[in-house]
């Protein structure tokens, strides 16, 4: 059991480090995203810890541009996911911020995986800034 759990959490340091590599963002800026120590990051990514709260891998999956499923083995690739999470994102802001920005969100599925991530680091940007203004 504890040889599988060992095995578990080297997947899961190894997509996470994957992530970190494919988002091109450094632990610093990470740490920034996250609210995360870089220190802890660098625990959970090289597998020096056995403990990595499921909060931090979210976190971590929302700053890097992948799903915390990925992250977790829960789907095999990110590819699978990919066109979940962009479909849930799309619902979740029709429900939040109405239709018309849905529809904006539908048309850019055409994006590229960069691309969208983009977008929506953009959209958590201004979000942010609407948040000092009140």
């Amino acid at each position: 059991m504890e040889n599988k759990i060992k095995r578990e959490l080297s997947a899961i340091s190894k997509r996470l480090l994957e992530a970190k590599n494919l988002s091109g963002l450094s632990y610093p800026e990470i740490e920034k995203r996250t609210g995360i120590s870089k220190s802890a990051l660098q625990r959970y990514i090289t597998g020096e810890t056995s403990k990595i709260p499921l909060e931090s891998v979210e976190l971590i999956a929302n700053a890097t541009g992948v799903s915390a499923a990925y992250i977790m083995g829960w789907v095999d690739s990110e590819k699978e996911n990919e066109s979940n999470r962009r479909k849930n994102a799309i619902d979740t802001v029709a429900i939040v911020e109405g239709k018309e920005i849905a529809n904006f969100l539908e048309r850019s599925l055409s994006l590229s995986k960069d691309s969208f991530s983009k977008l929506f680091l953009r959209l958590e940007e201004l979000e942010e800034l609407e948040k000092i203004r009140k």
